[in-house]
């Protein structure tokens, strides 16, 4: 994790285009079936990739929980008979988490020439592993903790805000395999399809929901495609600024 560090707080100049958002450092409250947290989340683009962090805590900071922080790359690729699409590519993420008092880890990188996603895993006690995991054939893919942040670089978000059609995506768990011990009724593999749909507006904002494993996951996006509120519920779990609570409209 402490390349990808290092990169985070490199200062880089970037320029956006609309409706891109604008990098960041915010506080959250994170509930879910365990408990209430504190999450503390950043974004920066560093030399036109964009790099996320989010560090889960206690609500008074003095125990950690969970770090994560990915590395995606906007770009483009090309599909017979139609234009170029925009692409928002995983590149590379570290991932920790004390489960039952014991430190986990794993690590994601990307092999371009493999076409895989090189995962390595290192449980308390257990002997470190690293697989080569192919990706399945798709044009979009984003991170989970990134997910925010993909749909409005790949166009996915701009798409069904201005139409009715859904779009479909694959998800990559950054936080694999541990995604399994904290989340029920999700895939065990790294990549998992997902559909993204426009639930409609209030005077909030944009509410896009997330389609993964039958379960909707609600993003509320503000006119600047900025994430406001994230509501999980059939998982109990709710993202919102400190001092705001999940609206009727996201449950």
């Amino acid at each position: 994790m402490k390349k990808l560090i290092l990169l985070f707080f490199i200062v880089s100049c970037s320029s956006v285009g609309n409706k891109i958002p604008t990098d960041y450092s915010r506080q959250y409250n994170y509930q879910d079936v365990s408990g209430s947290f504190h999450i503390a989340r950043e974004k920066k683009t560093v030399n036109k990739k964009v790099v996320t962090r989010l560090i889960m805590s206690s609500p008074d900071r003095s125990k950690l929980f969970e770090k994560s922080i990915m590395l995606s790359q906007p770009g483009s690729v090309a599909i017979k008979g139609k234009k170029r699409t925009n692409t928002f590519r995983p590149v590379a993420s570290d991932y920790e988490v004390w489960l039952d008092g014991k430190l986990q880890r794993s690590s994601l990188r990307i092999d371009l020439k493999a076409k895989s996603m090189k995962a390595t895993v290192s449980r308390a006690g257990v002997e470190k592993k690293t697989q080569n995991i192919k990706f399945p054939r798709h044009q979009q893919f984003c991170f989970y903790n990134q997910i925010a942040e993909c749909l409005a670089y790949n166009g996915i978000l701009a798409t069904v805000l201005s139409t009715p059609q859904t779009r479909d995506f694959i998800v990559v768990w950054d936080n694999w395999p541990y995604h399994q011990d904290m989340l029920s009724g999700v895939s065990s593999e790294l990549f998992t399809p997902a559909t993204a749909r426009y639930e409609g507006k209030d005077r909030e904002g944009h509410r896009v929901a997330v389609d993964i494993s039958g379960q909707l996951i609600l993003y509320h996006f503000d006119e600047s495609n900025e994430l406001k509120k994230m509501a999980w519920m059939s998982q109990g779990i709710s993202l919102t600024p400190i001092g705001q609570e999940i609206s009727k409209e996201m449950e």
